[in-house]
């Protein structure tokens, strides 16, 4: 069990984000857009400062706490509790505002995060802040479940006059299992197991998660009644749902007392989970509807990066349309709707005015629509595009895709919508001719650095780079069959094409940006 408890204040230095370099041995087009690609990631990431978040919202003055519009009363009454990629940096600023008045915390975050290079300590003996680092692949495990104990236990033995400060970021729900008896933990890692191999998505995985937990799906606050609950939420899903972000644990589960049952049916694994489960579906909600104690704030998510990025676009001469961050499904579909975007805006590019245009416009607003942008959106970046004739466009999009698993192979929903993108962009590049008068690039990365059981955040794909895979004796859809994006990476170009960040301490979903050029 790896326990450790700090004596410390950490402090998170983003700007210490390395990114590998993008030379190449072959002579391949787009570097120059592909750094672009890079540069701008990064500063999305740089632009989610979860600690600078936090502060924003607490602020003490005498012995009063302020949080937007609510008052407590301190008297060395706070604790703190947290769980997620991000809430290390939060947990650590909510002790330097509070000092004192803090008296104890707990921490589950990831493994491996707190011997990351961009961390950095400055020791003292004030912190009360001990962290527990476990859910390695995030996936829950022995140590996150002691965690979770040890953030049970100190929110049952609190009164009326204290106050729990929680930090909750993406990743939160692998961090936090304490399934409901006599539910195991391991029966507990197969039924995520089985949803996420049978392609559900985030909102229906979580919506399970909540129905066998003790802590999840307002369970926390329920065990921390009658005590005042301050809750700092960073947004890791599509539409910023407080009831699905790690499971909601502040939150009161309102969902349908059939729907987890309901969701393993829509995949037919209601014969593969274990009776345990089945014997907890089936007892009635029991959860308490008074949140009055109960106070959740969101203080970021992916709209934030992806304004920040669209201006580091701008920045550097370019169109950029910030489309959508709702972008879910699955990669297959997903890879589509991105590849019928690419054609559509280089045919309109290419020929305004033809009947051609007005099949490729009509096909680009129904992308669109499926990449759930708005339709007063889409039909304003249409005539944008149309009228202004942008020389280079850079699109951003943000999101969750999903992957449904066939092979063994090692990769994420990052790296396999490149890959699938790059495979699909070379088929097209051969048979349009009118593809050959633009430079294409696209990025798929998640915010957290982390995609799959990966070491890397995503993939970078672009003109030329299928040719380069051939080269290397490389046979891409063997690798796409086999869910193995990851080593298709790592052996193309020696790894230059992956994203690697390591942890970044940010979390809020996955990014996603098309650069169109036309050549000169």
């Amino acid at each position: 069990m790896l326990n450790i408890f700090l004596k410390t204040r950490i402090t998170l230095c983003y700007r210490s984000i390395k990114f590998k370099s993008d030379t190449r041995g072959l002579n391949m087009s787009g570097t120059e857009e592909n750094n672009l690609l890079r540069l701008v990631f990064e500063k999305a990431i740089l632009s989610i400062k979860p600690p600078d978040l936090v502060e924003k919202e607490l602020k003490v003055i005498g012995n009063k706490l302020f949080v937007r519009d609510h008052e407590y009363t301190l008297n060395n009454n706070c604790y703190i509790v947290g769980f997620g990629k991000c809430v290390l940096s939060m947990a650590t600023k909510t002790e330097k505002i509070l000092g004192e008045h803090l008296k104890s915390g707990i921490l589950s975050i990831p493994e491996g995060v707190l011997n990351e290079s961009k961390l950095s300590t400055n020791y003292t003996n004030e912190s009360v802040i001990k962290i527990y680092e476990g859910a390695k692949n995030n996936l829950p495990d022995s140590n996150s479940m002691f965690a979770a104990k040890q953030i049970k236990s100190l929110a049952e033995n609190l009164n009326k006059e204290d106050i729990l400060l929680v930090a909750i970021s993406g990743g939160g729900s692998a961090l936090l299992p304490l399934p409901i008896s006599p539910i195991t933990l391991d029966e507990e890692l197969q039924i995520i197991k089985l949803l996420v191999s049978s392609g559900a998505d985030i909102m229906e995985l979580n919506s399970v998660r909540k129905r066998i937990s003790v802590l999840k799906g307002g369970g926390l606050s329920e065990v921390a009644y009658p005590a005042s609950v301050i809750t700092f939420i960073l947004s890791d899903v599509i539409g910023d749902h407080l009831d699905c972000i790690a499971s909601g644990p502040t939150v009161t589960n309102l969902d349908p007392v059939d729907l987890a049952w309901n969701i393993l049916n829509k995949y037919s694994l209601t014969d593969k989970i274990p009776e345990s489960i089945k014997t907890v579906l089936k007892k009635e909600l029991n959860h308490s509807n008074n949140t009055e104690h109960v106070q959740n704030i969101l203080i970021g998510n992916n709209v934030i990066a992806l304004t920040h990025a669209a201006n580091e676009v701008h920045s550097k001469g370019y169109k950029a349309i910030v489309l959508s961050s709702s972008v879910d499904g699955l990669v297959t579909e997903v890879c589509d709707l991105y590849i019928n975007v690419l054609l559509s805006i280089c045919q309109l590019l290419s020929e305004t005015g033809s009947s051609h245009s007005h099949k490729a416009r009509n096909s680009l607003k129904n992308s669109f629509k499926k990449l759930k942008v708005s339709d007063s959106l889409s039909e304003q970046s249409i005539n944008e595009i149309i009228q202004n004739k942008f020389k280079n466009i850079f699109l951003l999009f943000g999101g969750e895709t999903t992957v449904k698993i066939n092979g063994t192979g090692l990769g994420g929903r990052n790296q396999e919508l490149a890959l699938r993108f790059s495979i699909k962009l070379n088929e097209m590049e051969k048979n349009i001719p009118l593809l050959k008068n633009f430079k294409v690039s696209f990025l798929s990365a998640g915010t957290d650095g982390i995609d799959g059981p990966t070491d890397a955040a995503g993939a970078i794909a672009y003109s030329g780079q299928m040719d380069a895979a051939i080269q290397q004796n490389l046979s891409p859809q063997s690798y796409v069959d086999n869910n193995d994006s990851y080593n298709f990476f790592c052996k193309l170009n020696k790894g230059d094409d992956l994203i690697k960040t390591g942890h970044t301490g940010v979390n809020v979903m996955d990014l996603q940006f098309l650069s169109i050029e036309i050549k000169q």
